[in-house]
């Protein structure tokens, strides 16, 4: 315990100090010792890899790839969207945060009734 903290006390940043501790093989009471309860539940949670089916994991494997590849975000969302994705596949790429944003609010509630009457002849096209 007393190395890992002489790490972090030196500047060495947390991450770094942790995969250190992966690599020694350090007990998960050292990781707790280390860094606290809170960094112990984050690295227990599950991956989102063992919630998905075979097929999912396939969708997500192909999506990360787009981002890597220098894709923009919106573009690979729009794939999704197009592809009809599963929402578990987008919390599984982008992360629960972006999950969350694409949730808006429907035109019906930000529109006046006015607005909403203008609206809907235009909703036939």
């Amino acid at each position: 315990v007393k190395k890992y903290r002489k790490m972090l006390k030196m500047g060495i940043p947390p991450p770094a100090v942790r995969h250190c501790m992966i690599k020694e093989e350090a007990p998960s009471q050292v990781t707790v010792a280390v860094f606290g309860e809170d960094e112990a539940e984050k690295k227990e949670k599950k991956p989102v890899d063992q919630i998905l089916s075979e097929n999912e994991i396939e969708m997500v494997k192909k999506y990360r790839k787009m981002l890597k590849m220098g894709i923009p975000p919106p573009a690979v969302r729009h794939c999704m969207i197009k592809e009809e994705a599963p929402s578990q596949v987008t919390v599984a790429v982008f992360g629960e945060d972006e999950a969350e944003k694409k949730e808006k609010k429907p035109v019906d509630q930000i529109l006046s009734e006015n607005e909403i009457e203008m609206v809907k002849k235009y909703r036939k096209m």
